[in-house]
């Protein structure tokens, strides 16, 4: 038996850029000394609003004192909700009570699965716009966390999908890419 020590977090004025879909750490524990009192630990956070669809998806950090740690991005369907029947007795509409799928990717496969989306979105309006668009534009246009667009870009750069140019922005020149 070991015994569970809950805490909650501190609130999250954080900005655009660093959006409440990052995971969060332990130096966000709103209990002083927590991490340093806990030998391990274990955070939940949603990873998007909850829509009362039985969904979840949720970061997951665990780690510990000595130095193992790991992220997971993980999904939690509740099944459909129990409906009651003709006899008054809840059952499922899957016809097995209570069943749940959870599922955990990797840090590093969960960013891939978004980074995929991610790009095809990103590819899609450079193609909208043939003289480029820069890092801001594309984060305002396509809400994208503007670290995610540099991870992005360097891939494409890299992949010579896009080549970085010069984009007119009201009265200035401001450093963007464009399809290559």
């Amino acid at each position: 038996m070991a015994p569970v020590a809950l805490s909650g977090t501190l609130s999250r004025n954080r900005s655009r850029s660093s959006s409440d879909d990052e995971p969060a750490g332990t130096e966000e524990l709103s209990a002083a000394g927590f991490s340093e009192w806990a030998r391990q630990w274990l955070l939940l956070q949603r990873r998007e609003a909850y829509r009362s669809d039985g969904r979840h998806r949720l970061w997951m950090r665990t780690g510990g004192s000595a130095g193992h740690a790991g992220l997971w991005d993980v999904h939690v369907d509740e099944g459909l909700p129990p409906a009651v029947d003709d006899t008054g007795v809840p059952s499922n509409r899957r016809g097995v009570a209570g069943q749940w799928e959870v599922s955990c990717l990797s840090e590093g496969a969960s960013l891939r699965q978004e980074d995929d989306a991610v790009t095809a979105r990103i590819l899609a309006a450079l193609g909208d716009h043939p003289d480029g668009m820069t890092k801001t534009w594309i984060s305002n246009d396509l809400d994208i966390r503007k670290q995610s667009i540099d991870r992005i870009m360097r891939r494409l750069v890299e992949d010579h999908a896009v080549v970085t140019c010069q984009v007119r922005r009201n009265t200035r020149n401001e450093s963007g890419w464009k399809l290559a």
